[in-house]
């Protein structure tokens, strides 16, 4: 809370903690593989290690906290990770975070290939 004067209080405006470097990935897509939206092909915006975030025209579609199995696909790959709808918004781009709570060491080791992660345990 953030005190004008000693009579008028006015909430601060929420801050998106990140907890992760995002980057924009162009032509990486995501699939939702059950559910409601499934079979649709969505454009992701944003992709860190831990979740990405997707363009949705209607992203009251899934409710927060929603979990979902969802193929990320680019450049001719493909990986199944399973997520949670983390977060939505609507202003000033329409979608929703995905947070991955499951993925396999293959599917791992791809995405991280295509975000240009260095895999450590190589070295």
């Amino acid at each position: 809370m953030v005190i004008i004067d000693d009579e008028e209080e006015v909430a601060a405006p929420p801050v998106e903690r990140r907890i992760e470097p995002r980057g924009v990935f162009p032509g990486l897509s995501a699939r939702i593989l059950s559910g409601p939206g499934a079979g649709v092909v969505y454009e992701v915006l944003e992709a860190s290690r831990i979740g990405f975030f997707l363009r949705m025209a209607t992203p009251d579609l899934l409710p927060l906290g929603e979990r979902l199995r969802i193929e990320l696909s680019f450049d001719g790959e493909s990986m199944a990770v399973e997520g949670i709808v983390l977060r939505k918004e609507i202003d000033p781009r329409c979608g929703m975070a995905v947070g991955i709570t499951e993925i396999t060491p293959e599917a791992e080791q791809t995405y991280r290939r295509i975000l240009g992660i260095e895999d450590l345990s190589t070295r």
